[in-house]
Order: structure tokens, then C-alpha cells, then sequence
């Protein structure tokens, strides 16, 4: 899953734990684990990540890379470490 900021394109480096117009790939995404007792994959929104509007996109890739199709993205709002 990768992070970006609507508004300004950035996306969120995990390395770093900021947001990033010049982020590279590796550090741009995060993988999500399976979660039996839920049925589904555990998103956590990362500790500092900025209110505002996010998409969140997510791939389908066993060793993710830039040449990866997008399987889905979701617009999202953050608001004081609320998802809305």
C-alpha cells in the first residue's frame, strides 16, 4: 500500500516517516498482513501522517516495484488520526 497527499502529490516515505515529493519506490510502500480473525488485511495509518486527503493504493505484488499495476485506490480523509 502507498500513501500519497491529494493535494500535493507527495507520498508518504516510510524510511523517513514523512511525506515526500521525492520518495523512491522502496521506501514508498508498506505491506499489509492477512488477518484471520478479521478476514481481511490490517491497515495502519502511519504515527505522524498529516491531516488531510489521502489516496490509498494498493497492489497486488509478491516484491512490489514501480512497474506494479494498481489493483485499487481509495480516497481518503485523515483528521487527527481518524480514517473517515
Amino acid at each position: 500500500m502507498r500513501i500519497v497527499h491529494v493535494k500535493t502529490g507527495k507520498v508518504w516515505d516510510y524510511l523517513v516517516g514523512a511525506l515526500s515529493a521525492t520518495v523512491v519506490w522502496v521506501n514508498s510502500y508498506t505491506v499489509l498482513t492477512f488477518s484471520v480473525t478479521i478476514g481481511g488485511h490490517v491497515v495502519e495509518m502511519p504515527v505522524g501522517l498529516p491531516d488531510g486527503r489521502y489516496d490509498l493504493l494498493f497492489y497486488n505484488a509478491a516484491s512490489p516495484s514501480s512497474s506494479d499495476t494498481l489493483e485499487v485506490g481509495y480516497p481518503t480523509d485523515i483528521s487527527r488520526d481518524y480514517v473517515l
